[in-house]
């Protein structure tokens, strides 16, 4: 998980849908289809809050998180090589796609009832999110989506969140050794320093 600081809310999520619909396809491909290194390949968006980011996901049945580290480190730099050379109308038809999806009318009572869903937990009911989405989305740029991405992935200027899960039956070394990380080594570990809120109502 990539979440990176100094984006609002509109920003960060259109910057990490376009990234994450040109990402998908290439880390499948590449991990997926070319290195044959496990059988669920993503990049997707992720959100903490009205924050957002990409997250990437491979489940391998043979391979440890040591090794599938290097393979991540090594598609994060090809894929901003990828980024810095994609053709600027390239760019403009991702752009495009996510801009028609955003703009598409409701087809049916739910799809409607959701796009006011999320307004209204955050009580902002001038119900106007959509609208500041679509004119931010139109005013993105190449350089924009670039900045983010090495911003997110490359310098991890935000949280960055790694997650390992290994068999039982597998040598613990098979881990990643993260230089400069906090390390936790269960979930339940980690749970004791979140802070936990109490509804006073």
């Amino acid at each position: 998980m990539f979440i990176p600081t100094g984006y609002d809310g509109y920003s960060g999520f259109v910057l990490s849908n376009i990234l994450a619909n040109i990402l998908h396809p290439w880390f499948f491909e590449q991990l997926r289809t070319q290195e044959q290194l496990g059988y669920a390949v993503f990049a997707f968006t992720t959100s903490l809050g009205e924050q957002w980011g990409l997250d990437f996901l491979l489940q391998s049945n043979n391979k440890t998180p040591a090794y599938l580290n290097t393979r991540y480190q090594n598609f994060y730099q090809l894929a901003f090589k990828k980024l810095n050379a994609m053709p600027k109308k390239e760019f403009e038809q991702y752009k495009k796609a996510l801009l028609t999806e955003m703009e598409q009318p409701p087809q049916t009572f739910y799809e409607e009832i959701d796009r006011f869903l999320p307004d209204f937990a955050r009580n902002n009911f001038a119900f106007d999110s959509r609208k500041k989405l679509i004119k931010v989305l139109k005013t993105v740029t190449q350089q924009d989506l670039l900045t983010f991405y090495s911003n997110a992935v490359l310098q991890q200027t935000g949280l960055a969140f790694v997650s390992q899960i290994i068999a039982k039956e597998v040598n613990k070394e098979g881990c990643a050794q993260l230089k400069d990380w906090i390390t936790y080594p269960t979930a339940s570990e980690l749970q004791k320093i979140l802070p936990i809120e109490v509804d006073a109502k």
